[in-house]
């Protein structure tokens, strides 16, 4: 029996290729700019953002200011007005030399008049609920409010006002709503609570 042979064919040996060293910093260098650029994309949506919520605010901000400038040209219409029938009656009388009304002075008239106020103005714009903010424009417009500095301003509002929206929360009258979200923070609202909603006392209770 004649055996078999196999031949088997001579591979080329190919040689492999090495990378140029210039062509691997070129990668390496490319690799590295093309990480930084994901970072500045990051940072540069993230600030596109960030620009947008203001521009939002600023809106919104805007808006109050027109609104406040309206009612201000209303009411010096009106007390120009004023001015002038004073004078009619007497041309002596400096109309200016009348001492403006200050409703802190009088801290708000009745007693609990700054507490109902807020009830009521939450009551109205129920379901809706309101900023801090919003209520304490709305407070000192209808108080009439004229504070000699900051300082006499956050006293009351750190101490009277916010205290008075504590109070109610406290006895069950309103509750914090949803807070509004700005890029410098959030700011707390408040909403009504409805009688039917409001807890029952223990005296209640215990009558079912």
């Amino acid at each position: 029996m004649v055996p078999l042979r196999v031949y088997v064919p001579e591979m080329n040996t190919v040689e492999m290729k090495r990378t140029p060293s210039a062509l691997k910093w070129l990668a390496e260098q490319r690799a590295r700019k093309a990480g930084e650029m994901l970072v500045h994309d990051q940072i540069c949506k993230r600030l596109e953002y960030d620009v947008n919520e203001l521009r939002t605010e600023l809106a919104e901000a805007e808006l109050k200011l027109r609104a406040a400038d309206q009612k201000k040209d209303v009411v010096r219409a009106e007390l120009n007005a004023l001015d002038k029938v004073v004078g009619i009656f007497d041309v002596e009388i400096n109309p200016e030399a009348i001492q403006p009304v200050n409703g802190w002075a009088g801290r708000y008239g009745k007693r609990g008049a700054l507490n109902q106020f807020l009830l009521e103005t939450m009551q109205a714009a129920y379901p809706k609920a309101l900023s801090t903010k919003e209520l304490e424009f709305r407070a000192i417009e209808h108080f009439m409010l004229s504070f000699e500095d900051r300082e006499q301003h956050r006293h009351w509002y750190a101490g009277t006002f916010r205290g008075t929206l504590k109070r109610l929360c406290a006895n069950g009258a309103i509750e914090q709503g949803p807070p509004e979200t700005y890029l410098r923070g959030q700011v707390a609202t408040w909403q009504w609570i409805p009688s039917k909603r409001k807890p029952k006392s223990i005296a209640e209770l215990r009558k079912k």
